[in-house]
């Protein structure tokens, strides 16, 4: 029973992985009183770096520009009791930047002091890249709809409500 129990435990830890690394999504565990992160595979190569090569210290990944709002909510966790979670850059060792979504949470002690948090990281690059094209191709439509004089409109099927940009309202008066 034991052993099956083990090999269901391994099989669901391959399963996993595989699809954390399917979602470009890293686990991390950091020890608070020393500022020591561990990371694995998948945090490792979401930050550009070699495992064996990670010294613990993930701030130094923190995309200058992030770095004081990533350092505020950091302290923002640990102060709180809620499921934390952010959006910003990191700059990898080469420095190509990446764009990165967080969650996590905090483990207390018994008088309330924080001693672990755990979280995961995700590669939201391409996400992020894909949003940001989108609006200005968004905002031409929208400009050549209006000289063309079209209205657009769209319908939520299970509730039948109805939503009309304003050329819709100025078309139907």
């Amino acid at each position: 029973v034991r052993k099956l129990a083990e090999q269901n435990l391994a099989a669901a830890n391959r399963i996993m992985q595989l699809a954390a690394s399917a979602a470009l999504l890293g686990f991390w565990d950091l020890e608070v009183s020393k500022g020591i992160d561990h990371w694995d595979e998948e945090m490792a190569r979401i930050n550009g770096v070699d495992l064996a090569e990670f010294d613990g210290r993930w701030e130094k990944f923190v995309h200058p520009e992030d770095y004081e709002e990533v350092m505020r909510e950091t302290r923002l966790m640990l102060e709180s009791d809620t499921i934390f979670g952010m959006e910003y850059r990191i700059r990898r060792p080469n420095g190509q930047v990446r764009h990165v979504r967080e969650r996590g949470v905090v483990v207390r002690a018994e008088d309330g002091r924080p001693l672990r948090a755990h979280g995961v990281l995700q590669d939201i690059t391409e996400e992020k890249e894909a949003s940001d094209n989108l609006l200005p191709a968004a905002e031409s439509m929208k400009l050549a709809a209006a000289a063309a004089g079209i209205g657009f409109w769209s319908r939520e099927i299970a509730t039948s409500a109805e939503q009309w940009d304003e050329q819709m309202f100025r078309i139907y008066g």
